[in-house]
């Protein structure tokens, strides 16, 4: 699967970097931003440290580290939305220095808290991209709640605002990837694309199903592989779960190949350009003009 696919007549997406990309884990470099993240939920207590003790302390990582990833997504989706000519007008939550889970007007009086949200002025929420973590081993004991929570929020959205799209996106630790058969890894995406909607073009999107769904697989510490390599602290990798009718497979256990996986940047330009192209917000695609004769 490619990365990025570039837009006709707007050339290759911002986050395509097709000649230096990685073919393993172990050659996938950290991700700046999931770093500073990382550092940001390991104060007071690592992630190491964490593992070893009380829930509370692993939810207090956990809510540390959501609301650093919340900042790493706006980045990465203001980064798509200016890049692919959306229209200056729409704003990005959070903001760095702003508050996290901004409350969001959704109309009728009602607000809702959303992790990354990209707003109109006028027009209210045009984006909705929920994250979720699944930080902590036993990895994928509580994905029935967290998919209920999603759940109860996109029926709310989809009520009030039906023009807005509906993304998410659910970290897991690499070594879920590699805990059971069927991994945790993989029944997470099997799980969220039963809730992705179709992908042929023209068909209605439904209510009750998001537009996009992907699963981060991230190293929280320095993995170590089997074969000697070593997967490093901040490296990220999603796999985008595809749709019903065009599914993404993951292996049943193990990590999936490098070659199906993107980066967060080209995650986010993917489904940047699957709302601008379908709700025709994008930079026009001009035609040729015609040349005067010598």
């Amino acid at each position: 699967m490619d990365p990025c696919q570039p837009r006709p007549g707007h050339g290759p997406c911002p986050s395509a970097h097709v000649s230096s990309s990685p073919r393993r884990w172990a050659e996938c470099q950290p991700n700046k931003a999931v770093l500073e993240a990382l550092d940001t939920a390991d104060r007071p207590m690592s992630y190491q440290q964490a593992v070893a003790a009380r829930p509370s302390d692993r939810g207090q990582w956990s809510n540390r580290f959501a609301d650093a990833c919340a900042l790493v997504g706006s980045d990465a989706l203001r980064r798509s939305l200016r890049a692919l000519g959306a229209s200056n007008e729409l704003i990005v939550y959070p903001e760095r220095g702003g508050r996290r889970e901004r409350p969001v007007r959704l109309g009728e009086g009602s607000q809702k808290r959303v992790d990354v949200a990209v707003v109109h002025p006028y027009g209210g929420l045009r984006i909705d991209v929920t994250l979720k973590g699944m930080n902590f081993a036993n990895y994928g004991h509580n994905l029935t709640g967290r998919t209920y929570e999603f759940e109860a929020e996109m029926q709310e959205v989809r009520r009030l605002q039906p023009a807005c799209y509906l993304f998410a996106i659910f970290f897991v630790p690499l070594p879920g990837a590699d805990d059971h058969v069927p991994s945790s890894f993989a029944k997470t995406v099997v799980h969220l694309r039963k809730r992705v909607r179709m992908s042929l073009v023209g068909v209605p999107r439904p209510p009750d199903r998001l537009d996009g769904a992907a699963v981060a697989l991230y190293a929280p510490v320095d993995v170590p592989l089997s074969g000697g390599e070593v997967v490093r602290r901040g490296v990220v990798r999603c796999f985008d779960v595809g749709a019903p009718d065009a599914p993404n497979e993951p292996p049943q256990r193990g990590r999936p190949e490098v070659s199906s996986t993107v980066a967060i940047g080209g995650l986010f330009d993917r489904w940047t350009t699957r709302y601008l192209e379908e709700a025709g917000g994008g930079r026009p695609q001009w035609a040729n003009q015609e040349v005067d004769l010598p």
